[in-house]
């Protein structure tokens, strides 16, 4: 009888589970971010970092959507966004469809740089030391791409002061977090060899 019992229990819980997406969002949230709750320094790191992942995930995504369908945008807003790109390659000493593609391809890297970035900052979240080789991976990828692919030029004309402020901000602050971090985690494995 009590396997019986058991069984109704477990049917009556995962049919809870099933109707509400609350649970599942709950058991997401555990897995992602763990049980326990970091110091108020690590918070406020990862925080800071995710506002800033949002800020440049989303432009990214937004600029990307913009470039590829600028003739749908062209035509119901009559925004010469085409003939704007066009103009701008040529500035810049590119071909105009070599141009775009460029800028399809440096968007998308920088959207996966970002996408990589917020990983990193799961693992900020859960104080793993390896954060630091991901967010700064991540970093310097979607600095670099765009320099790469598009020119000196471009970047220091094209790209925002208050881009480049944010970032190079975030990545001095998580620098000198990921060192007290390190600092942190080397003080508690003395304090627990010493014991």
């Amino acid at each position: 009888m009590k396997q019986e019992d058991k069984q109704v229990r477990l049917g009556k819980a995962l049919d809870k589970h099933l109707t509400s997406p609350l649970p599942l969002i709950y058991r997401l949230r555990l897995i992602v971010f763990g049980e326990k709750q970091p110091d108020r320094l690590t918070k406020f790191a990862f925080y800071s970092g995710l506002i800033t992942w949002f800020l440049f995930f989303f432009w990214h995504v937004l600029q990307f959507i913009v470039v590829k369908n600028s003739n749908w945008i062209e035509q119901i807003k009559r925004i010469p966004i085409n003939e704007l790109l066009e103009k701008r390659a040529l500035e810049l000493g590119f071909e105009p469809t070599i141009f775009i593609d460029r800028l399809l391809i440096s968007y998308s890297i920088s959207i996966i740089s970002w996408c990589i970035f917020f990983v990193g900052l799961v693992l900020l979240w859960r104080r793993k030391h390896i954060f630091s080789y991901v967010v700064f991976t991540a970093l310097g990828v979607a600095i670099i791409s765009p320099i790469m692919l598009l020119g000196f030029t471009y970047w220091k004309q094209d790209i925002s002061s208050f881009d480049k402020i944010t970032e190079f901000s975030i990545t001095l602050f998580l620098i000198v977090y990921s060192y007290l971090m390190k600092a942190s985690i080397q003080s508690n494995e003395t304090s627990k060899n010493q014991l």
